[in-house]
């Protein structure tokens, strides 16, 4: 998709943590962006897996923690895979490297990035 000048990107965000200070650091970083954007917070993986397939319009990012209790991010995404191929998904997690990445991808998510988060 591509944004002239006089458009703003637009849309809703999820962001999945079971952390609240993470969805406050992110959610700050998030408000600093030029776009035009509605932010939902889950706070584990079912209640993201709830929100996604409750929410119209679709949203077209998830920021999603990957260790959480109920329902971790990897088994979320997986299923968020199920309903739809359009959503980005970034696993985001402590970890990092090429396991780490593999393990993400395998799960359906598009992307990683390690935490602390830095835009």
């Amino acid at each position: 998709m591509l944004i002239t000048d006089n458009e703003k990107a637009s849309g809703k965000i999820m962001i999945v943590d079971d952390n609240i200070m993470n969805i406050i650091v992110n959610r700050n970083i998030l408000g600093t962006l030029p776009f035009d954007i509605e932010i939902i917070e889950a706070s584990n993986g079912q209640e993201a897996l709830d929100l996604f397939l409750t929410t119209t319009p679709e949203i077209k990012l998830i920021l999603m923690d990957c260790e959480m209790p109920i329902m971790n991010g990897y088994e979320s995404s997986k299923l968020i895979r199920e309903y739809s191929s359009k959503v980005v998904i970034i696993g985001v997690s402590g970890n990092s490297g090429k396991v780490f990445t593999r393990k993400c991808k395998l799960n359906g998510m598009d992307d990683t990035i390690s935490k602390p988060i830095n835009f």
